[in-house]
């Protein structure tokens, strides 16, 4: 650890982060921006929801995001925050090195769980999606299975059924379903199949 102190350390480099380091750079503060790169916008193939593109890469809105930060002298390192703590200033390690910040930001995003399932990463952003607002509009009149391993799922075919398509069936994975949510989404018409899958073959 040296004793250069930046006026902030930004975690994680997904559009929150980024956003936050070019408006920062432009107030011109000294700022470090950590990343351990592999967010779910990273992984995104196809984003239909971002202003002035009618279709990006997730990998793209990164990258030009990471060259406009750099362009307003944000420093960029590729490390995986281990942990921060605050005294007079925050401390912010990562295995090889710690940095010191006034103020620290947090812009962690979310981190998919993907189930064991093979060929579950072949087809994520392609038919597989783990994202309503990224990408249920891409199920829009399609025939579609929902499955899910908390009783939140349950309220995700729900609300597929009513923003994009009537043909849902529902799995759920390793849970057992309460007859309540049964009862739901028979209702709705939500066919219930309770199997572990093992693949998706495309």
């Amino acid at each position: 650890m040296n004793d250069h102190v930046f006026d902030c350390v930004i975690i994680g480099a997904g559009p929150g982060g980024l956003q936050a380091a070019i408006y920062l750079g432009r107030y011109n503060r000294d700022v470090l921006l950590l990343d351990r790169s592999g967010g779910r916008t990273w992984h995104s193939r196809h984003i239909e929801n971002v202003l002035t593109h009618k279709l990006i890469a997730g990998s793209d809105i990164i990258d030009r995001g990471m060259e406009q930060a750099r362009s307003f002298n944000v420093r960029i390192e590729r490390k995986r925050v281990a942990a921060v703590r605050k005294e007079d200033l925050f401390t912010v390690s990562t295995p090889d090195a710690s940095y010191h910040a006034r103020y620290v930001i947090v812009s962690s995003g979310v981190y998919d769980i993907i189930p064991p399932i093979k060929n579950a990463l072949r087809f994520l952003g392609a038919g597989y999606y783990t994202c309503i607002d990224c990408d249920g509009y891409k199920t829009t009149n399609r025939k579609i299975v929902v499955m899910g391993d908390v009783l939140q799922s349950v309220n995700i075919a729900l609300a597929m059924k009513q923003m994009f398509t009537k043909d849902i069936t529902y799995i759920p994975y390793r849970l057992s379903l309460p007859d309540s949510a049964e009862e739901v989404l028979s209702e709705e018409g939500i066919k219930v199949v309770s199997v572990e899958p093992v693949s998706i073959i495309g």
